[in-house]
């Protein structure tokens, strides 16, 4: 096979285009088809991607038959977090872990009312995945799901597809050190292109070919950026960004926030006890929707109690904090107080 998508490209252009896209994408937000196209590349073969399209029908009809779940699940008064749980919790060890999060993504992103239509496309979108995994290898199946999308992607929703594409290999990351790394390879490449007019026109330039364009920037990291940042910038020149540099340098905002949401930073007032923080990961993990890392350290001033920031999330709940609270109510009242006895005639205030 021609290396990064040559020979597909070849007998496309033969055909008269480039692939073409399944029925049904228009109930998906971009940022939930990004996110399962990037799961769905790991999918190790055809069969793989055909069961988890099997996975992914039979939770539908399984929320389908139990109308309190189903009412559950479309609820717009009930937050998505707690929709994604309550899946989690009954589908969990019941179907395939990556349909599972594909599923819980879609309840996250998709309005309430139409999960279960984003649900139907999520199948139809692994369906044709895996048609193109036939006779193709990883770099084949990513270029050609580059190709479909640069086909379908006006300018604003490549930018959501591109968010999610970043998110669905980022949670499947189990080294959240990992994290800095590539937001920072993310950033250099892009001043790279910025200091290199030449450069950023070639691979800016949409009458050169996709695969030509993704050859170029696989031959440029290979070996020297991770695997995650090969696929994220390659990925990157599906959506007809005029400035890929800048593209690029957004992108690795796009990993500073998820960083920021797996690495929760926990201060103390004493040594959490091995129950307490593990059932503070469950309850951090329910929020961010994926797995955290605690990082914990002990702060004797907080007198008891934790603190905890992830991502835009701050929780003050040390014993400090209560305790000047409860300060600054008691001098509320205080003020309070003197302001009714100086408007009482005879009142003093001393």
């Amino acid at each position: 096979m021609a290396a990064f998508g040559q020979r597909e490209h070849q007998a496309r252009r033969a055909a008269g285009g480039p692939p073409s896209v399944p029925a049904g994408g228009g109930f998906l937000k971009a940022a939930t088809r990004g996110y399962a196209h990037a799961v769905l590349e790991d999918a190790a073969g055809r069969q793989a991607v055909v069961t988890l399209a099997s996975d992914l029908r039979s939770a539908v009809d399984a929320v389908a038959v139990n109308a309190r779940l189903a009412r559950v699940m479309t609820d717009q008064g009930t937050s998505a977090p707690a929709r994604a749980a309550i899946l989690s919790d009954v589908l969990s060890g019941k179907i395939d872990g990556d349909a599972l999060a594909i599923l819980t993504r879609a309840v996250v992103k998709e309005p309430a009312a139409s999960v279960a239509q984003a649900w139907t496309a999520l199948a139809g979108e692994c369906d044709w995945i895996a048609g193109l995994v036939d006779g193709r290898d990883s770099e084949g199946v990513m270029a050609a799901l580059a190709e479909a999308e640069e086909s379908r992607l006006s300018r604003s929703e490549g930018l959501n597809y591109l968010s999610g594409y970043c998110d669905g290999i980022l949670d499947r990351l189990s080294d959240t050190s990992a994290l800095s790394e590539i937001e920072d390879q993310l950033f250099r490449f892009g001043r790279i292109l910025a200091s290199s007019g030449k450069l950023h026109s070639a691979l800016a330039d949409v009458s050169v070919p996709l695969w030509a364009r993704r050859k170029l920037v696989h031959g440029l990291l290979e070996g020297k950026a991770l695997p995650a940042v090969i696929r994220i910038a390659t990925h990157s020149l599906s959506v007809k960004a005029r400035d890929l540099a800048g593209l690029l340098e957004w992108l690795a905002e796009v990993v500073a926030t998820a960083r920021g949401w797996r690495v929760a930073k926990v201060v103390s007032g004493m040594e959490l006890a091995p129950g307490a923080r593990g059932g503070l990961s469950e309850v951090l993990a329910s929020i961010a929707g994926k797995p955290v890392e605690l990082q914990v350290t002990v702060d004797p001033e907080l007198l008891g109690g934790v603190t905890v920031s992830i991502g835009d999330l701050l929780v003050d709940g040390s014993a400090r904090h209560r305790l000047e609270m409860l300060g600054e109510r008691l001098m509320g009242k205080e003020a309070a107080y003197r302001v009714i006895r100086s408007g009482v005639p005879g009142g003093t205030d001393h």
